[in-house]
């Protein structure tokens, strides 16, 4: 087994379903999976794990419906 983390160092990424209008953001990796993955629909708003005071609306990424 790997001692590198899922995704070879990426500690958060955000998969972007645009059909779907969603953001499934994975955090906080295991040496096999990421412990945090959480969905977000366009109405939330998701902060940055590295500036956490800076949140964006999921709607403004995603664009109007």
């Amino acid at each position: 087994m790997s001692s590198e983390p899922p995704g070879h160092g990426v500690r958060v990424y955000w998969v972007v379903d645009v059909a779907s209008r969603r953001v499934i953001v994975h955090r906080d990796p295991t040496d096999e999976r990421y412990r945090s993955v959480e969905t977000f629909e366009a109405d939330a708003e998701v902060a940055a794990l590295l500036a956490p005071e800076a949140r964006m609306r999921l709607a403004d990424l995603l664009g109007e419906a």
